[in-house]
C-alpha cells in the first residue's frame, strides 16, 4: 500500500475545461485577456500566468515553475481566475532557489514555449514541495488564499514555487486553458505574524459500485491557531462533507463548516480567525453516493476520489501543514465509518496489504473499523510505514528481499502496535 507515497501525492487538483468552439477556447469571451484578472497594482503584488492548450479528450497534469523576486513577498491575498468551466488550481512552495531542471529521479523538464509541462502524479511527486500557497476550487472564488491585515505568507527571496494543475478536456475540441494567479503583498515592516495554508488529505477512500461511503479524519493540533478560513475537496460523487472542532476533554464536536457540493464549494471564512487551541483537533467527514457498475476508490484521476480539509491559519507551523502525516510526534487519526472491531480489522488489512491490485480493499479496511478503533488502527499503520520508510528500523532487512528477515524485525518494531489492533474492541 504505499502510503507514503499517496500522502506526497496529495496536492492534486483538477481543472475541467469545455468547449464548443472549433478552434478550442480562449481565456475570455471578447478577446481582452485582461477580463481573465487583471493584474495588480504597480507595487501590490505580482500576477503569475499560466497558458496550456490541451487536445480533445485529453486528461493530463501539467505544471510551471515561478521565482519569487529578490525582494522577497509577503502575500497577504491571493485571487485564481481561469477558463469558465474549470475546476481547480493550487500554488506549492518549494525548497529550490533556482528553477530545476530535472526532477528528483533525474528525469530532464521538458517545458513548452510557455514554461509548462507535463507532471503525471502533480507537483509533490517529482519535486520537493514543502507547502502550499494558495489555491483554488472555483473559477470566481472570491480569494484562493486571505489573512487579516498584518498576517502573510512569507515567500524568502529567490524561491521556487510552482502551479500545478489537472485538466479533462471532454469536450470533441481543443481546449486553450489559461490560469492567472494573483499574489497580494504586504511591505515587510507590515508584517507581524506569518500565515500557512493547512491541507489535510485522507487517502482511504473505497466506494463500492452502486453504493455508499464515508471517509473520517482527525487532526490533533500541536499549537494554538487562527483559522481563517476553511474549505472541502472531493470529486463528482462527493454528496455531503462536514468538518467540526473536537474538544477531548469534553469529547464534544463543534460543527465549523458543511457542503453538499463537489464544486463551486463554499469558502467559511473566520476572519481575523477562529481558536482553535493545542490538544483540539479538526474532524472532517466525506460522504460518497457511487452511482456506477465498479468500485471507486482514492486516486488522481476524475475516475477516482478525494477527502480534503483546506485552509487558511495563523502562525505558521509548517509541521501542522499536512497533519504531520510525514513528520514525526504529529499525525492525523484515520477513523472507521463502520462496525469492525480490531481482530477483524487486522485480519482484512493482512490480506489485501502488499498487493497494488487490491488497495481498494486496503483502504476499505481502514473505512469498515469501527470509530473506537481509530487509534489504534492509525498506530498500526504508522508503525509499518515508519518502520519501512527512509530511516526505518527495517529498512535494510525488507528490502534485501529475505522475507523471514523482514518480517522478523517488523515483529519486533511493530508488534505492540499490532497487538493493541488485534485487541481493540468497538465498546
Amino acid at each position: 500500500m504505499r502510503l507514503h507515497h499517496l500522502v506526497s501525492v496529495a496536492g492534486v487538483w483538477l481543472i475541467t475545461g469545455c468547449s464548443s468552439s472549433s478552434e478550442g477556447v480562449s481565456p475570455t469571451g471578447n478577446g481582452n485577456p485582461n477580463d481573465l484578472l487583471e493584474p495588480p497594482p504597480a507595487g501590490q503584488g505580482l500576477q503569475l500566468k499560466m497558458v496550456s492548450s490541451i487536445g480533445a479528450g485529453q486528461e493530463i497534469e501539467r505544471c510551471k515553475f515561478f521565482q519569487v523576486p529578490a525582494e522577497g513577498m509577503n502575500v497577504n491575498q491571493a485571487v485564481v481566475r481561469y477558463v469558465a468551466g474549470s475546476h481547480h488550481v493550487l500554488l506549492y512552495r518549494t525548497s529550490y532557489t533556482s528553477i530545476p531542471t530535472t526532477t528528483m529521479s533525474g528525469k530532464a523538464v521538458a517545458a513548452d514555449e510557455n514554461g509548462v509541462f507535463d507532471c503525471a502524479e502533480g507537483a509533490a511527486a517529482d519535486w520537493d514541495v514543502t507547502g502550499v500557497v494558495a489555491g483554488a476550487q472555483s473559477s470566481k472564488a472570491k480569494n484562493a488564499a486571505m489573512f487579516p491585515p498584518g498576517v502573510a505568507a512569507k515567500l524568502a527571496p529567490g524561491t521556487v514555487l510552482v502551479i500545478n494543475t489537472h485538466y479533462l478536456n471532454a469536450t470533441s475540441q481543443p481546449l486553450l486553458a489559461e490560469a492567472r494567479l494573483n499574489l497580494y503583498t504586504l511591505a515587510d515592516k507590515d508584517v507581524v505574524e506569518e500565515g500557512g495554508f493547512l491541507f489535510f488529505y485522507n487517502p482511504f477512500i473505497r466506494i463500492p459500485a452502486r453504493s455508499s461511503a464515508s471517509s473520517r479524519l482527525r487532526c490533533t493540533l500541536a499549537q494554538d491557531i487562527k483559522l481563517v478560513s476553511g474549505q472541502s475537496h472531493m470529486h463528482r460523487r462527493g454528496v455531503d462533507y462536514t468538518a467540526n472542532v473536537v474538544d477531548p476533554s469534553e469529547g464534544t464536536l463543534t460543527q465549523i463548516y458543511e457542503s453538499h457540493d463537489w464544486e463551486d464549494v463554499p469558502i467559511a471564512e473566520w476572519l481575523p480567525g477562529m481558536s482553535i487551541h493545542a490538544g483540539q483537533a479538526i474532524d472532517f467527514r466525506c460522504h460518497y453516493q457511487n452511482s456506477e457498475d465498479r468500485q471507486v476508490a482514492q486516486g488522481l484521476t476524475t475516475k477516482d476520489e478525494m477527502c480534503m480539509f483546506l485552509g487558511n491559519y495563523y502562525p505558521r507551523n509548517p509541521e501542522l501543514e499536512r497533519c504531520g502525516i510525514s513528520t514525526s510526534g504529529l499525525g492525523a487519526t484515520f477513523i472507521g465509518t463502520g462496525a469492525a472491531d480490531g481482530k477483524a480489522t487486522l485480519q482484512c488489512l493482512n490480506q489485501y496489504g502488499g498487493n497494488d491490485e487490491t488497495t481498494a480493499e486496503f483502504y476499505g479496511c481502514v473505512q469498515d473499523s469501527c470509530p473506537a478503533i481509530g487509534e489504534q488502527v492509525t498506530g498500526h499503520l504508522s508503525c509499518q510505514i515508519a518502520a519501512t520508510s527512509e530511516g526505518g528500523s527495517c529498512v535494510a532487512p525488507c528490502r534485501s528481499g529475505k522475507a523471514e528477515e523482514c518480517g522478523a524485525c517488523m515483529v519486533a518494531a511493530c508488534g505492540a502496535a499490532k497487538g493493541a489492533l488485534d485487541n481493540a474492541k468497538c465498546n
